[in-house]
């Protein structure tokens, strides 16, 4: 089974087959579930759903996520044919952002404060991705250098790994 949502402000989408938005909604999730007065009301039909944490950028009818929002934007999409009055929509929210996992393992206990740095100083690196919703894609919307930092990894003996979200 898929994990609950988390609690917090969404936004879902619905386009029709043809790629038009017939319906937005500003949800509200509490306990892994939407709130009863989140409804949304639409003709019979297939729709592509997608429901935005408040970490995505929804503006001028693009969904885009920064950089400084990579760790913690995500974005569920549902396509569903809807038939009947009701219909309950079920979303598994995807991390936007590429994780990457520092790994490393000695024979001897590694010493505190360890530092790793990933870079990318080629100015190719996307630092706004914008996410086509019908086919479910992404895309560069701007690129530039990769913001440089430090990861410091404590002290836990010889083997310990760090992710980071870029």
């Amino acid at each position: 089974a898929a994990p609950a949502m988390s609690n917090g402000s969404y936004k879902v989408l619905a386009y029709d087959a043809s790629g038009t938005l017939k319906g937005t909604i500003n949800a509200t999730v509490t306990s892994g579930k939407f709130s009863k007065n989140d409804k949304m009301i639409l003709e019979p039909g297939t729709y592509t759903f997608v429901c935005l944490n408040d970490k995505v950028d929804y503006s001028g009818g693009v969904i885009s996520v920064s950089q400084a929002n990579a760790a913690t934007a995500r974005i569920g999409r549902t396509v569903k044919a809807i038939s009947g009055p009701k219909a309950e929509v079920p979303f598994v929210m995807n991390h936007v952002g590429l994780r990457v996992r520092v790994s490393i393992e000695a024979m001897v206990n590694i010493p505190n404060n360890v530092k790793a740095k990933i870079i990318d100083n080629s100015g190719k690196a996307p630092t706004v991705v914008n996410y086509d919703p019908v086919t479910g894609t992404y895309s560069a919307g701007a690129v530039g250098a990769l913001s440089e930092s430090d990861d410091t990894f404590p002290d836990t003996g010889n083997d310990f790994s760090k992710e980071k979200y870029v």
